[in-house]
């Protein structure tokens, strides 16, 4: 039953991962979707096992030996397994899975759940109503509750979640993100077919759009986000085969694919179930799960590492006024360098103190350009 994950290629986050150290192996309960294990095989994390539904278990590669069993088990048979409380669990689901869950894990150390609750058709006050008893689950629980906006990670909708922590992890991380994306970051105007059309005088154009949802007529728009309750409502997207006009169109599986966060290399895989369930009006795999890019951060915010070798990267994740002040800094004392005596040793100094320099006004630049034309050029 202790089996653990091997190196997987799997990939979250395009960009470097800081080092992620947890205190020991994880185990996945989920009743949906279990975005997390996408984060762990990222980050090559260790992992006992892993409950989730079977027709899940497609998309997510381990490479096991000839006499390796697998760590994925239906969700079921969690409640028959014989892990210890030297486990991270990782729970997702609803709140009557977390009830029927909990008593195995009560005595844990290390216990994260994620409520998992679905917007479509629900009145907001039955939603509200919903996540108030959540809440108050978490607290008869003991969990130290924490409220998480996908707009606030970066994401481009609307979806809130209600994550829980043990005592263990002191407070809840907080998570934020330097860039700010909205739908015009994942829609793809080279889609074909045949879609009512709009023109672009029509509507009005947004200089400063606002981090919610934007409506023109009976369809979302592109500057704003897209909300939580209806992710496959009609779109107003631009299109590489008009010059004047728009289309009122759904996203398709690839585009919602990458709006939820899902990887790339499962885009393929899990393209033809994401397309079944917008065709028949069903709920996405993922819609009510954390992203795996929150899940990520996450992991790193309680157990990442730096120092040493890391140095560079610690840097680099400073402010970038931080990061202005901390060149000039350098810059003066290289100045300082120059003038002593010339030897070995000052030049090894020197060189790297050049190349720390050049790498800072490259994340400042980089930086810049983000927050002045990101909504514009990094189309993701």
């Amino acid at each position: 039953m202790e089996t653990f994950v091997p190196l997987s290629p799997v990939r979250v986050v395009r960009s470097t991962l800081a080092l992620v150290k947890a205190p020991s192996p994880f185990v996945v309960v989920a009743e949906s979707w279990p975005s997390v294990l996408i984060s762990l095989l990222a980050l090559k994390l260790p992992i006992g096992g892993a409950f989730f539904p079977t027709k899940f278990h497609q998309y997510f590669s381990f490479q096991q030996n000839k006499h390796e069993v697998s760590p994925w088990h239906p969700t079921l048979a969690f409640t028959s397994s014989a892990f210890t409380q030297d486990y991270v669990y990782f729970v997702s689901g609803s709140r009557d899975f977390i009830k029927r869950v909990w008593p195995k894990i009560e005595n844990c150390t290390h216990v994260i759940v994620s409520l998992e609750l679905s917007r479509r058709e629900r009145a907001h006050n039955t939603y509200r109503r919903a996540w108030t008893a959540g809440l108050r689950l978490f607290q008869a629980f003991g969990l130290l509750a924490e409220s998480y906006s996908d707009r606030a990670c970066g994401g481009a909708t609307t979806n809130r979640f209600l994550v829980g922590f043990s005592p263990s992890f002191g407070s809840p991380p907080a998570l934020t993100a330097d860039v700010q994306r909205s739908l015009r970051h994942y829609v793809n105007g080279g889609v074909e077919g045949r879609f009512p059309r709009v023109s672009v005088d029509a509507f009005p154009h947004i200089k400063d759009p606002p981090r919610r949802v934007v409506k023109f007529d009976d369809c979302i728009r592109v500057d704003g986000l897209m909300p939580g309750d209806n992710p496959t409502a009609l779109v107003l997207c631009p299109s590489y085969f008009l010059k004047k006009h728009w289309v009122k169109r759904r996203l398709v599986a690839s585009e919602l694919m990458g709006l939820f966060q899902i990887p790339s290399a499962m885009e393929d895989s899990l393209s033809e179930a994401v397309t079944n369930c917008i065709a028949n009006g069903e709920v996405l795999p993922f819609e009510c799960s954390l992203t795996p890019v929150m899940c990520t951060a996450l992991l790193r915010q309680l157990w990442g590492t730096t120092g040493g070798v890391y140095l560079m990267l610690l840097m680099l994740m400073l402010p970038w006024a931080m990061q202005v002040l901390l060149m000039l800094l350098l810059m003066l004392l290289l100045m300082l360098l120059l003038a002593l005596q010339v030897s070995y040793l000052m030049l090894l100094i020197r060189m790297l103190l050049l190349m720390l320099l050049l790498a800072l006004q490259v994340e400042i630049l980089w930086k810049l350009v983000k927050r002045k034309m990101g909504r514009f050029l990094f189309n993701e």
